[in-house]
């Protein structure tokens, strides 16, 4: 969730990651689409998604950048959740992968 001018609303990326936790054999990554895409995402779908969106290479750098700052955080929060245990341990690991996916490079 995110507080926004309009009051909570869910967050641009709230479904990139808890299908597989819940649905582990689903072959999609998320239930929405992103873009037209329920799978397979990797950094260059996310590079050219940043051009489509007009952004410079600089400040598609800076938000991969920002991830790896993130990961840390979420995961702090994810211990404080009400989760289980296992699926704790899922979510970080699924966390974890995403954003070495998606910071290769950096």
């Amino acid at each position: 969730m995110l507080l926004a001018e309009m009051g909570w609303v869910l967050s641009p990326f709230y479904d990139l990651l808890n299908v597989k936790i819940i649905l582990p054999k689903d072959k999609e990554d998320t239930a929405l689409m992103l873009g037209g895409k329920k799978e397979n995402f990797n950094k260059g779908y996310f590079d050219r998604l940043g051009t489509v969106l007009k952004l410079n290479d600089k400040q598609i750098n800076a938000v991969y950048k920002r991830l790896g700052k993130w990961l840390p955080k979420a995961t702090e929060l994810i211990d404080m959740s009400f989760l289980t245990e296992d699926h704790k341990q899922s979510y970080k690991e699924l966390i974890s992968a995403r954003s070495k996916l998606l910071t290769i490079g950096l």
